[in-house]
């Protein structure tokens, strides 16, 4: 584990530590956006979800340790961090799903599919209406699965942010941040440390219905089922994408890829527990059920499951709740860190860091085998 931080009079000083990490990924995300201006789209779509779970309980964190006047998120940035948890959201329902991404494809077709004219039925049949964005091969990014992210659920006109509330977005994320970065600033993190490398990624434009054949060819004929693996598999690879390409810290690592594998295992069980109760009714058969949820091994499952109260300490900042004030009164950043995973999945911090990297790489491996994306050249 690589971390850079002196302990400032805080007992819980694991917590400490991550919200300064996370004041230096919103400092690289400057001088990225200062140094490579082209690259920098990409990269915030990629980035937003995450920037959005770290605002939610940053504010809370600073009011109760720095007195600070920062006010509550905004209804844009909770909804959006809602929707990262996929099915595993408090009182979503399966069909709420399905609604919510329905939308979504009919408007982003409808949106670009706008051609008028003797030529306009053409022009629209021949117009891809979705993209992908990948990093180094990897999917971590589509114009779908972002649109729900950022999907209103309420009031007059296209149910997607324009241009303008989604810079307000960024605006409100940034006002947020400004207590991570001072902190970073105060706990040692040096102006060295948040240089950033160019974030190379690249798109490709697609037809969505092309998308769905590989999956229906297995059984399974829910567009809202290719939705979610689509969003789970682009969000464990944005992860896995962010740490390679030095945004995310190994501690930052920790913290979004357990969320983003509980996220995972939640959202498949709870999908799997709604549909094989009438897989008809839910475009599937029993064995294409059965083929879904063996993306994640049951030894997989498993030891995901054990991270739940890991995942809270981490999201919360609040490793007291986990191991005990005693636990933490005194003692380092990573001494609080190893007794929170010890206590939960029993292993040292190197073994749960394997185990989160090798979970994510079958996950990632296997909903990619079950959903075939195209891949970010082949025609």
């Amino acid at each position: 584990m690589k971390t850079s931080s002196n302990s400032m009079q805080i007992e819980d000083s694991c917590s400490l530590l991550l919200f300064a990490e996370e004041g230096r990924m919103f400092n690289m995300l400057v001088d990225h956006a200062e140094r490579f201006p082209e690259a920098s789209p990409y990269l915030m779509l990629t980035i937003l979800p995450f920037c959005a779970i770290t605002v939610h309980d940053g504010v809370i964190f600073a009011r109760k340790y720095f007195g600070s006047s920062l006010p509550s998120d905004t209804e844009d940035i909770n909804r959006l961090r809602n929707r990262t948890k996929s099915l595993s959201a408090d009182g979503l329902s399966f069909k709420d799903y399905s609604d919510e991404t329905a939308i979504v494809v009919a408007e982003l077709s409808s949106l670009m599919k706008n051609h008028t004219g003797l030529l306009g039925p053409i022009l629209n049949a021949i117009q891809p209406e979705t993209s992908i964005v990948y990093y180094d091969g990897l999917p971590i990014l589509t114009s779908y699965v972002h649109a729900r992210y950022v999907e209103k659920k309420h009031g007059a006109g296209s149910p997607l942010l324009n241009e303008e509330e989604n810079r307000q977005i960024g605006f409100d994320i940034g006002k947020a941040a400004a207590v991570n970065c001072v902190v970073a600033k105060l706990t040692g993190l040096i102006a060295e440390s948040c240089k950033a490398e160019e974030f190379n990624a690249v798109s490709r434009d697609l037809h969505f219905p092309k998308l769905l054949a590989p999956l229906a060819n297995k059984g399974v004929r829910n567009e809202a089922c290719f939705f979610m693996l689509s969003e789970l598999l682009t969000q464990i690879n944005s992860v896995e994408a962010l740490h390679r390409s030095g945004f995310f810290s190994d501690l930052l690592y920790l913290k979004f890829q357990s969320a983003a594998l509980l996220t995972a295992v939640r959202s498949m069980k709870s999908f799997a527990s709604t549909a094989m109760s009438s897989p008809a009714e839910f475009g599937c058969t029993e064995d294409s059920i059965k083929l879904l949820s063996s993306a994640i091994p049951r030894k997989t499952r498993k030891a995901i499951e054990k991270t739940a109260d890991l995942r809270n300490a981490f999201v919360h900042y609040d490793f007291p709740t986990l191991v005990g004030e005693k636990g933490c009164k005194g003692e380092p950043p990573l001494a609080i860190l190893e007794k929170g995973i010890q206590k939960t999945v029993g292993s040292s911090i190197e073994e749960y860091y394997a185990m989160l990297q090798d979970s994510a790489a079958c996950l990632s491996r296997n909903i990619a085998e079950a959903i075939e994306l195209p891949s970010p050249t082949n025609r």
